[in-house]
């Protein structure tokens, strides 16, 4: 009797062991629950919302949105004036003025009307131009690619140019598909890009640039505009416009010239220039372009620790913006707009923000605050982390750690990238035993410097982590949708983030250490694109010489995309569009890189890279491309109010951006 009664004893006991231990787990399935995970990404992703684009009223629902599951949950609001959101202007669109004309002046008056016969380029400088009119076929100066030089033989100087976009060979190939469309286009030359075609212009003494479309191989391909994309913030060093094929034919018939097709032609088949001067024409001309402020904000909430340290915070990041709708860059052919949803890029991390908010709700209070920010603009440049950091809405010597959640929705073989692990005390012990225990795998993702929100906190000297699943073919794609994300394996990662997160608050506080060892995104190399949390393009760097925001992220091929420079100085870009002040930013110098052994340092400003004029990381990298590793390179920069040259020798470049 005593034993069995010891017996129905014990089994109670044994299940009142088990049931704290047993609910504690059903509570973190609920709380990092793989259909939570997906329904918030899937809202985000939506075509309501329309690609989350910046200005647009789709980015104002997802904030509004953030907003309200922060409000359910019971987090504070930790911005403005009691509210969740930090509300600030970002200038990158611009706007048409109305002082915009092109008048040609031949044996009559003809006045081109804006958007049907001619729209001025986005990156056009602002500024008058009157001159004769000069036929210079694409405008290519010295090409060792085509052995020839469209400025042979005729004087532009105080003149306007009138030439082909593109180059030879390239907009009228035999592609006639998408796929050969994009081998075609990785084929061209930097004798494509708009900036070149400036450049050479500019040093050829030229005040305007007309550009015109070439005649494609398939009669049915429209003759399109450019689309006067307003999320372009460069300025190229002259006025440049985009002119209708029928423009152009009427001004080289108006002059007794063979047509665009007969020039075109001839420079295809002879591959030699065709340039000559349009007598008698003359064109008269202004381009107003005008900044427009857009208002942004980031959607910032608190939740407070308790204890001695709960005036320190930890702050817990992830962008909610993306491209919105606009033209897919790798289809040069196709003027479409598309929505770009961006369920991986970004809508996992912010679905994954909202998830830790309520399960740091959930559970005790943390010895040290907790700060969620969802940002504005990363796509535009990082420019609502840099925001934040620039006015933090606590004090920033306080925020102890800055975790960064971009792109964890394509978990595969149970391993993901983690940046930053080097740039705080105890960080890789940390997040590698926190990965152990959820059953992952971690690759470093290189230092504190990347094309993410936490390179921001970083510049602070604040130490960061960054969370990061891989590269995948429709990273900035119309295609980057719900369907592909791995909500599992979405949800694992952030349980991982939680686990950190609530050690470092608890934990000491992490010494501050420079690691600028740069990020190295690794890529989904199999073709199935749906991951899967069972199985066991790049993305650029943003980091040294280049990046993707706001350069080359999502634009028109033949001015977004230099040729990448077989060189590299070792600095990273502090401004990715107009650049405010003279000459071009550098946000730091990788340590032990050219620049820095020459002596450059963090928020010199480059004046001349050789004897070129540097106004912002298009003319930066297009003058750097002509350079050779080991070839010393002389650089004018302002530091302060001093200008200081410095010869820097810079290395070899990697074959590829993910390397």
């Amino acid at each position: 009797m005593r034993t069995c009664l010891f017996r129905t004893l014990m089994v109670p006991l044994a299940l009142m062991a088990l049931a704290p231990a047993q609910a504690a787990e059903r509570r973190e399935v609920n709380l990092f629950s793989a259909a939570e995970f997906d329904r918030h990404v899937r809202h985000l992703a939506s075509d309501d919302l329309q690609g989350r684009g910046v200005g647009s009223d789709g980015i104002e629902a997802a904030a509004q949105y953030l907003a309200e599951q922060l409000r359910e949950i019971g987090v504070r609001p930790g911005g403005d004036q009691g509210t969740f959101f930090q509300s600030f202007d970002v200038s990158i669109s611009k706007r048409i003025g109305e002082k915009t004309r092109l008048v040609v002046r031949g044996d009559e008056r003809r006045r081109l009307e804006v958007s049907r016969d001619f729209v001025p380029m986005p990156f056009s400088k602002s500024d008058g131009f009157d001159g004769p009119l000069v036929f210079v076929g694409y405008g290519i100066d010295e090409s060792d690619e085509h052995d020839y030089n469209d400025y042979d033989g005729v004087d532009v100087r105080g003149k306007v140019v009138l030439m082909f976009r593109y180059e030879p060979g390239w907009w009228s190939s035999e592609a006639v598909d998408e796929q050969e469309v994009q081998t075609a286009a990785r084929r061209h030359t930097r004798h494509a890009y708009f900036t070149t075609k400036a450049e050479h212009a500019r040093k050829r003494g030229a005040k305007a640039i007309l550009i015109v479309n070439p005649y494609p191989r398939s009669e049915k391909e429209p003759d399109r505009l450019y689309d006067f994309d307003t999320g372009r913030s460069a300025t190229l060093d002259l006025p440049m416009l985009h002119v209708t094929r029928a423009a152009a034919e009427h001004m080289l018939s108006a002059a007794g010239l063979p047509s665009l097709r007969e020039l075109q032609e001839r420079i295809e088949t002879s591959k030699n220039p065709a340039s000559a001067s349009v007598t008698g024409l003359s064109v008269n001309g202004y381009v107003e372009l005008a900044r427009v402020d857009t208002p942004v904000k980031n959607v910032v909430g608190l939740i407070p620790g308790e204890g001695p340290t709960a005036d320190e915070y930890v702050v817990i990041g992830a962008h909610y913006d993306h491209l919105g709708l606009t033209t897919n860059w790798r289809k040069p052919n196709d003027a479409n707009k598309y929505i770009h949803n961006g369920a991986d890029d970004n809508a996992s991390g912010t679905a994954a923000l909202v998830l830790l908010a309520r399960a740091l709700k959930a559970g005790p209070p943390l010895k040290r605050s907790v700060i969620l920010i969802a940002f504005t603009a990363e796509e535009s440049g990082l420019l609502g982390s840099k925001h934040w950091v620039k006015h933090p809405t606590v004090p920033i010597q306080k925020v102890v750690a800055m975790l960064n959640m971009d792109m964890i929705g394509r978990l595969k073989n149970n391993s993901l990238q983690v940046g930053g692990m080097l740039t705080g005390s105890g960080f890789e012990e940390l997040v590698r035993a926190a990965a152990e225990s959820e059953g992952l795998k971690v690759r470093s993702g290189g230092g504190g410097r990347g094309p993410s929100d936490h390179a921001s906190f970083y510049g602070a000297e604040i130490p960061v982590l960054f969370f990061f699943t891989g590269m995948h073919r429709q990273y900035h794609q119309p295609e980057d949708d719900a369907d592909l994300v791995n909500a599992e394996g979405g949800a694992r990662v952030t349980r991982l983030v939680m686990r950190v997160a609530t050690a470092i608050a608890d934990g000491e506080r992490p010494k501050f250490q420079r690691d600028a060892t740069r990020f190295r995104p690794e890529r989904q190399r199999d073709d199935d694109q749906v991951a899967r949390a069972s199985d066991g393009d790049e993305r650029d760097a943003g980091g040294e010489d280049a990046s993707a925001h706001g350069a080359g992220a999502h634009g028109d091929a033949d001015v977004e995309r230099p040729a990448m420079p077989r060189v590299r100085l070792g600095i990273a870009p502090g401004n990715y569009g107009e650049a405010e002040g003279r000459g071009f930013p550098i946000e730091y110098v990788v340590d032990g890189g050219p620049a820095q052994k020459a002596g450059l340092r963090d928020g010199d400003r480059i004046l001349k890279l050789g004897d070129r004029e540097i106004t912002d990381v298009y003319s930066y990298m297009n003058a750097l491309s002509r350079f050779k590793p080991g070839e010393p390179i002389r650089i004018l920069v302002l530091r302060g109010d001093k200008e200081l040259t410095f010869d820097v020798k810079p290395d070899a470049a990697p074959r590829s951006r993910s390397e």
